[in-house]
């Protein structure tokens, strides 16, 4: 919700410490909106007069919100991409010396990470195409059903998927 305050000078006394602080700065004026991200506030975008008492529009309220959303997102999507490298680096230290083969792929079945075992069992890079076209043709909608029945199914936690030919995938924290 905003706070506007039209005259800091006449901020009540229980509100003493708000007031010297905001005076001290020489503001007159005030409005000030918060950012958030998922419900948790992260900071303040605000307005401040300075040179004169000032009565902000609707309109003003409105442009200071749309703005504190967009920064509010960005450093959302800043976070979130700084998390998923992460995420990635931790599970590259992890299956590096591994002779397992583990994806990490989308519920379409996109690549978003492979291990090194499957960069050298396919001779090249996975991230971007989709696991399930490596899949010999007359196994690959068989599997499909398979997965997308899983994915269906709403497990959250560790599962192991039997695939045609007695072949089990693991799946780990798909939710």
């Amino acid at each position: 919700k905003a706070v506007y305050v039209p005259d800091v000078g006449a901020l009540p006394e229980s509100r003493a410490e708000e007031k010297e602080l905001l005076a001290g700065q020489g503001i007159l004026s005030l409005l000030v909106v918060p950012m958030l991200n998922a419900s948790k506030l992260i900071g303040f975008v605000g307005f401040d007069a300075v040179r004169a008492h000032r009565a902000f529009s609707e309109g003003e309220v409105s442009l200071l919100t749309s703005v504190a959303d967009v920064v509010a997102s960005g450093l959302g999507r800043r976070e979130a991409a700084q998390e998923v490298v992460k995420a990635e680096a931790r599970l590259a230290a992890i299956t590096h010396h591994s002779s397992d083969l583990v994806l990490v792929a989308d519920s379409e079945g996109i690549v978003g990470w492979a291990s090194n075992a499957v960069r050298l069992a396919m001779a090249g890079e996975m991230r971007g195409e989709c696991w399930w076209d490596i899949v010999c043709a007359e196994r690959r909608s068989k599997i499909r059903d398979t997965v997308a029945g899983f994915l269906a199914s709403n497990q959250s936690e560790n599962a192991s998927i039997v695939l045609p030919d007695h072949l089990v995938m693991t799946a780990h924290g798909l939710r």
